[in-house]
């Protein structure tokens, strides 16, 4: 019997969606106006507020608050999620393997679904590639400007664009930082950094205090806070603790962390709820690797319990706050040609998603935006044997992958790289067995020895790997590289209509800052 029972992603958009009836505002429309339509709408009422999706060529238009309240919802609240580096195809993998375990449909795949919810894409070019890579994607929504690769919020003129996290808190709100990445990485640094390249991130954690005032930051890279990991032997752990801000490093001290109460090591009461959070010397550990090993699984707290703990720390602010969320080690799953990893990565940025929409479903104030930056390698379940009728047992064969790629070298750079060697570690972690010419193909590439291989960016160990793991998954990626693909959007909650259709990646920015009321320079 097939169990129709309303899940619960079904209430939390129910609830949100009859918020949004009971609150529409009158005169507003229930669907997005066409282009022509609103060609026509605004010609015959000049000086009414920009829609945020702008035509203009080379940058978003400048965002006007809105000076008409009955005409939208009032925004309190802001929660950007962002799978980085996820490609269509990484969607519909954790949706198949979600539905072959008997679970529910993924929380994205129910708002992709759900005629209540906004859905747009947008293309994903930087200023000087049509590959775009975290630090100009992040950048675009930003600060409304496309940058060339690597730069964080500076022109190639080498202007300075205030990022919308300075905006933010220059409007009162509070504002969040959670990333599965180290916290000073492209995509979070993003949105409230401006320097020259995004591997500064001592500069970037620097910044977060003395420039932006950061309310939360919870995610990896301890190391850029500790004076031995940085060129001023700043010890900028000490410095937050002094600012007010509650200092924890393992999950366990998230959980017992309260608003008003102490960090680690005695450092004081964070004033407001301002909470810096290091839970990994660089990135926190694969979603497989965390799970797999019971002490990283007590010492690191998943990306929906950090999400959890954000909304708490910031939900204290009278004005609102700004949260951004990201899932970035999909990103690094998807360089390594990491089919397992990739879909437990997503798996678990979907349960964030689970939290945002709790909280939504609460009030009548909060949207919720979920997209990814770019794509990477596009990843997707090839159809195999004949008829395809393989491709579904063989899908389940990733199932029984207990580690990551990333353990598997670390594993091969502790125990050595012969081929015998390289078999067992990858049938530990894999549960599949290497031919010999595979391990023989392995141990060349990690010896700087040629291998034949007629895509070029599969020369290396992973991207060897991965097509030794497709043969028997199904799974295949196209590459180790970012791609140029479209990106999907979807969103919920008041203004939600401000994102429909296919646009540009700077106009995320002129909608963010229209809804929010930010005053923006034209």
């Amino acid at each position: 019997m097939i169990d129709n029972s309303p899940t619960p992603y079904d209430k939390s958009v129910q609830t949100i969606m009859m918020r949004k009836r009971n609150h529409r505002p009158s005169g507003s429309t229930p669907f997005p106006l066409s282009r022509r339509q609103w060609l026509g709408a605004t010609a015959a009422a000049a000086g009414a507020a920009v829609l945020p999706w702008s035509s203009v060529r080379g940058e978003a238009m400048a965002s006007v608050p809105a000076t008409q309240p009955d005409r939208a919802a009032t925004v309190h609240n802001v929660i950007f999620m962002v799978s980085d580096g996820m490609s269509m195809g990484v969607l519909s993998l954790a949706e198949m393997r979600r539905q072959m375990d008997g679970g529910s449909p993924t929380h994205w795949g129910q708002m992709l679904r759900d005629a209540g919810t906004e859905q747009g894409m947008y293309d994903t070019s930087s200023a000087n590639s049509l590959v775009t890579d975290s630090a100009a994607a992040a950048s675009a929504w930003a600060s409304g400007r496309r940058v060339n690769n690597a730069t964080l919020n500076i022109l190639p003129s080498g202007e300075k664009r205030t990022p919308i996290g300075r905006l933010v808190r220059q409007s009162g709100r509070r504002l969040g930082l959670v990333s599965t990445t180290t916290i000073t990485h492209a995509t979070p640094a993003g949105f409230a950094a401006m320097v020259t390249h995004r591997d500064q991130e001592p500069t970037i954690a620097a910044q977060y205090l003395d420039e932006v005032g950061v309310d939360v930051l919870l995610g990896g890279g301890s190391k850029f806070f500790r004076p031995e990991g940085r060129d001023d032997r700043r010890d900028l752990l000490g410095d937050y603790r002094k600012a007010g801000y509650a200092v924890v490093q393992s999950a366990g001290e998230l959980d017992a962390w309260r608003p008003g109460s102490g960090g680690s090591g005695g450092s004081g009461g964070s004033e407001g709820g301002k909470l810096l959070g290091l839970f990994a010397d660089s990135h926190v550990p694969f979603e497989l690797d965390r799970r797999a090993d019971v002490d990283v699984r007590t010492a690191v707290p998943t990306l929906a319990r950090m999400t959890q703990r954000a909304i708490d720390a910031l939900a204290t602010g009278p004005k609102g706050f700004f949260l951004l969320v990201e899932g970035g080690r999909v990103d690094h799953a998807a360089h390594n040609n990491d089919a397992a990893a990739i879909i437990e990565e997503q798996l678990a940025f979907d349960d964030a998603i689970g939290v945002a929409l709790a909280f939504a479903r609460d009030r009548d104030d909060t949207l919720v935006v979920v997209t990814t930056d770019h794509g990477n390698s596009n990843p997707g379940l090839l159809g195999m044997g004949a008829e395809y009728l393989d491709s579904t047992n063989l899908f389940r064969q990733l199932r029984q992958v207990r580690r990551s790629f990333e353990w598997i070298t670390q594993q091969i750079a502790a125990r050595g790289n012969h081929a015998n060697t390289i078999t067992q570690i990858v049938a530990q972690a894999t549960g599949m067995s290497l031919r010999e010419p595979e391990a023989a193909a392995l141990a060349a590439s990690l010896n700087s020895q040629p291998v034949p291989e007629l895509q070029q960016q599969h020369r290396t160990f992973v991207g060897l790997l991965g097509q030794m793991i497709a043969n028997r998954t199904g799974v295949a990626f196209n590459g180790t590289a970012h791609t140029s693909d479209w990106a999907p959007l979807s969103a919920i909650g008041p203004r939600q209509e401000q994102f429909a259709g296919v646009h540009r990646n700077v106009d995320v920015f002129t909608c963010l800052t229209t809804i929010l009321a930010l005053p923006v320079r034209a």
